[in-house]
């Protein structure tokens, strides 16, 4: 079993993108593919292309609410960071909750874990930890969608903040670039 945190320097970059044309490529090759977008801000059940409708649809499933549940328990139908999201919608992101879930994806029978965060890699999930500390909690390989950290995130990304470096790999938007450079 591989698993792969799916992480960008932003909001709108491309995450989805590799995500679902990892789910594709992979299946396509045999492979059984677990794919997970736990949190999701802006979600709207009736949007056929929110992130968590895309995911399903590369398995070929048509996006209903209990399947969205079961890929993006954490959904936020305000469009902010998860913690303003949660705060206003009165749910919040239990951080040890989030990163269990994502390792109990680990004991089913896939070959692939594709795990796609939520914004960039400094976004809040509550006041105590972001998408990084996410990354850094799981350990896993991580795939960076974007042509470069700013300024600000570099220095996190890289190890530098007092936690363990992470393995990343930059993938850049090009979902056939993903392909051959993680799974070849």
């Amino acid at each position: 079993m591989q698993p792969f945190f799916i992480t960008s320097t932003g909001t709108n970059i491309g995450k989805t993108l590799v995500t679902t044309a990892l789910v594709w490529q992979l299946r396509q090759a045999g492979k059984m593919v677990t794919a997970l977008k736990p949190v999701i801000s802006g979600y709207d059940p009736n949007d056929a292309q929110s992130d968590s409708a895309l995911i399903l649809q590369s398995y070929g499933l048509t996006p209903a609410h209990d399947l969205a549940a079961s890929i993006s328990p954490w959904r936020y139908t305000i469009p902010l960071a998860p913690n303003m999201a949660a705060a206003k919608e009165g749910k919040p992101v239990e951080f040890e909750k989030l990163v269990a879930f994502c390792r109990e994806h680990m004991a089913l029978a896939s070959d692939i874990v594709l795990v796609e965060g939520v914004g960039g890699v400094m976004v809040p999930l509550d006041n105590a930890h972001t998408v990084l500390d996410w990354m850094v909690a799981l350990g896993w390989p991580v795939i960076l969608v974007g042509g470069y950290l700013s300024r600000r995130d570099q220095p996190y990304a890289d190890g530098t903040r007092g936690t363990q470096s992470a393995q990343v790999e930059n993938a850049g938007a090009h979902p056939q670039r993903v392909g051959r450079r993680c799974f070849a």
